[in-house]
């Protein structure tokens, strides 16, 4: 499905640069897949428990990366998303969304089997920094990923509705 996937976004993009004979960014994006293409299979040899002795590494690493933005970032389409890195641009809130996961993975497992408004604050000071520092930039799109991926992976960990309903309600009202 992924390589199928891959060959048509390449399909669509060698298409629309045809219309002007420009294959430049038919060109980047074949490096990108190759390059995530290796990265996949390289992941997949990588054992759960490296992922889980990683994630905080990796959360504060994305955390670090995100106040270089505030700190040095460049400016683009209106915000300060980007830094740049040995000549490439990297917008940190895009690896933050996998250290965010990783990390909050990692939470929920040490806390396997308790269910309260102690690991919902838990999760809270772990989701919050990272979430502000990104609609700080400002980037309200990615700051909502990292809400529906908080309210997904409590969803997922078995969080009762009871504790959706408390959260949730007063932003409806």
């Amino acid at each position: 499905t992924i390589i199928l996937m891959l060959a048509m976004s390449l399909a669509l993009v060698y298409s629309a640069g045809n219309a002007r004979e420009d294959y430049t960014h038919f060109n980047k994006q074949l490096v990108f897949v190759c390059v995530g293409i290796i990265v996949l299979f390289g992941a997949m040899y990588i054992p759960p428990r490296m992922y889980y002795a990683l994630a905080y590494l990796a959360y504060g690493l994305s955390i670090l990366l995100l106040i270089s933005v505030l700190a040095g970032g460049v400016f683009g389409l209106g915000a300060k998303r980007w830094i740049i890195i040995g000549g490439f641009t990297l917008q940190p809130s895009e690896p933050a969304k996998l250290a965010f996961v990783l990390a909050a993975s990692r939470l929920l497992s040490d806390w396997r089997d308790y269910v309260g408004w102690k690991l919902i604050g838990a999760f809270a000071l772990l989701a919050a920094p990272i979430t502000l520092l990104v609609m700080i930039q400002p980037d309200l799109g990615t700051s909502t990923v990292f809400v529906i991926l908080s309210v997904t992976l409590l969803a997922w960990y078995g969080l009762p509705i009871r504790y959706f309903l408390v959260l949730f309600l007063p932003l409806f009202s």
